[in-house]
């Protein structure tokens, strides 16, 4: 449900980007760990987003997207009376430089500004802020689509100091 109501925001804000060029949407899912005040968990991830070139900045593009990553037992068969699993989620707003390797493979990099939501314990519910790094590589399916696979790290410097470490394959298309 969570995942729903981003989309939605991320998809209705699209107007808030039309004195931009080349809108893009795109999601991914992943796995990697997730850490707050406990010991890495391995989790599953979803991230959807918004993307697009402006013609000021000195990025290629600015994207901002809502990432969602739970312990990965979460999807696994078992007794469940009683157990939490802890999760986080995060929305971030990052500065993408892209080079291309050949006319169809590019390499990925972005740098941004992070608001993540720790629900790493059950009595736990804080809001950090920090920083994304994420790099990737892909290729380009058509004129309109791209898939890539990467890493996105998020680090937070205040409260629970929440982090995470996902490997993502994404996928984007150009409206």
């Amino acid at each position: 449900m969570k995942f729903l109501i981003a989309a939605s925001v991320l998809i209705f804000t699209t107007t808030a980007f039309a004195q931009f060029d080349n809108i893009k949407i795109g999601g991914g899912i992943g796995l990697g760990s997730i850490k707050g005040n406990l010991p890495a968990q391995t989790s599953y991830a979803g991230k959807i987003f918004i993307e697009t070139e402006p013609f000021i900045l000195p990025f290629n593009s600015i994207q901002v997207a809502f990432t969602f990553a739970q312990k990965l037992e979460k999807i696994i068969p078992e007794n469940r009376t009683n157990r939490y699993y802890p999760f986080i989620n995060s929305f971030s707003l990052s500065g993408i430089s892209k080079q291309y390797v050949t006319s169809s493979l590019f390499i990925k990099e972005a740098f941004g500004l992070l608001l993540l939501n720790d629900r790493t314990y059950d009595d736990v519910n804080t809001w950090n802020y920090g920083f994304i790094l994420s790099v990737s590589g892909g290729t380009t399916l058509s004129k309109k689509s791209e898939i890539s696979i990467g890493l996105d790290y998020g680090l937070t410097l205040n409260n629970t100091n929440a982090s995470y470490f996902l490997f993502m394959i994404e996928m984007q298309y150009k409206l």
